[in-house]
């Protein structure tokens, strides 16, 4: 009989060590560069996506270089190693799926849209061409645009004058309830409630300071949006400096919550009611405007 023994540097893997709400963009570039890789037809040691986006650019922080405008660079294309470009290959990628179902005791056809992550299959110039396509055209501009993001916005909270105020948000996802002591059919089903999260971050000239609204409302909408806001922007005026008139607001860009035209004039009315004269709103690039508040939400739950 014998026993498995686990050494002590071998550590088991939790739920913390999955990398979780990570940009599409850039996930779906780094399997085909690390197929590459894979196959040694990469001749420099870059290996991250973001790496082989960079060697395409005569600077990748410049805009006229990552938006192919530049007369140098434009023509650049990935360097490899001879090879068989008939070779059948497989890489990964992140794809919405479509599916239709039936609910039992029904007769409509539903359907339910879902990411999931699949095999693709063809040949090696095939995968070569969808790299080169994506890090032209795709790829390099993303990068460009959240760093040229992330440096303004970081450049905006370092000069804030002491009339202005800059907020960062976004929606945490619902935090799922329960009870102290509940029977064992309320863990099933629609037993649970949900409650809607949204935090953030407010920034002064003199001081910063987190914030949570919380509701068992699960609306997430531009009216949902601007009822948590409301009590966010009279605490401003009331208890924090009543001189700020300006306000910059800074999120992700979904539809549904931020970037639709309710929104937009929302945001032009209900902060002059308040008081304040100058409003604007930033979005941030697709994938990258979690940040502070989602540490938020996260120390909440």
């Amino acid at each position: 009989m014998f026993a498995k023994l686990r050494s002590y540097w071998v550590v088991k893997p939790t739920a913390k060590d999955r990398d979780t709400c990570l940009c599409q963009t850039h996930e779906n570039g780094q399997p085909l560069a690390d197929k590459l890789c894979f196959l040694g037809l990469v001749t420099t040691k870059q290996r991250n996506v973001e790496d082989l986006a960079a060697s395409l650019c005569c600077d990748i922080n410049n805009r006229v270089c990552a938006y192919r405008e530049c007369n140098t660079c434009k023509h650049y294309s990935l360097s490899l190693k001879e090879h068989n470009g008939e070779t059948i290959t497989t890489w990964y990628q992140w794809q919405l799926d479509v599916k239709q179902h039936i609910k039992p005791g029904q007769e409509n056809v539903q359907t339910a849209k879902r990411v999931a992550k699949t095999q693709c299959t063809g040949t090696l110039k095939t995968l070569i061409e969808k790299l080169d396509t994506y890090l032209k055209q795709k790829l390099c501009k993303h990068i460009f645009n959240l760093r040229h993001q992330f440096r303004a916005a970081r450049a905006l909270r370092n000069t804030l004058q002491d009339h202005e105020a800059v907020i960062h948000m976004d929606f945490s996802e619902n935090y799922q309830s329960g009870y102290g002591r509940e029977v064992q059919s309320a863990h099933f089903g629609a037993s649970k409630s949900q409650i809607t999260l949204h935090t953030g971050v407010l920034y002064t000239k003199k001081q910063s300071m987190s914030f949570c609204s919380i509701s068992d409302s699960k609306c997430h909408d531009a009216h949902a949006v601007w009822g948590h806001l409301t009590p966010v922007l009279e605490y401003v005026k009331d208890a924090i400096d009543s001189s700020i008139i300006s306000v910059h607001f800074a999120s992700d860009g979904p539809t549904g919550q931020y970037r639709n035209r309710s929104n937009a004039y929302l945001m032009s009315t209900v902060p002059f009611k308040m008081g304040y004269t100058q409003v604007s709103w930033s979005y941030y690039e697709a994938g990258h405007g979690k940040g502070a508040p989602d540490g938020v939400g996260a120390a909440v739950k």
